[in-house]
């Protein structure tokens, strides 16, 4: 048993479009990355919840992924900004944690901070 198989996330249809919005893909490139029939796809936006658990496994796979992605892209900038900030070539990962866990969140600035 995987991960995966062990997560149980009660699809909607919104919530499947949305995976698909922030994959960047048609219905029928997810489709064709699930090996199904577009029909199949337009039938779950619609209705919600794959019946099938391989295609919910894959759809958990995409779904963490996406998260995985997300998660290196927002480290990306802080990396080069600490680099360059203490004229370093490359930098840790945990550096680049350690600083995002430390720094002040935007959500909290006013708009004299800004």
């Amino acid at each position: 048993m995987t991960v995966f198989q062990e997560i149980r996330v009660n699809w909607t249809a919104t919530e499947l479009r949305q995976l698909r919005y922030r994959l960047g893909w048609s219905r029928a490139e997810l489709a064709h990355s699930l090996g199904c029939e577009l029909a199949v796809i337009l039938d779950w936006e619609a209705s919600g919840v794959p019946a099938d658990c391989v295609h919910r496994n894959r759809l958990l796979l995409f779904m963490h992924q996406t998260e995985m992605i997300a998660e290196n892209v927002q480290r990306r900038p802080v990396a080069e900004v600490i680099m360059k900030e203490r004229g370093l070539a490359q930098i840790h990962e945990t550096d680049v944690i350690e600083s995002l866990a430390t720094a002040p969140s935007t959500k909290t600035m006013t708009k004299t901070e800004s």
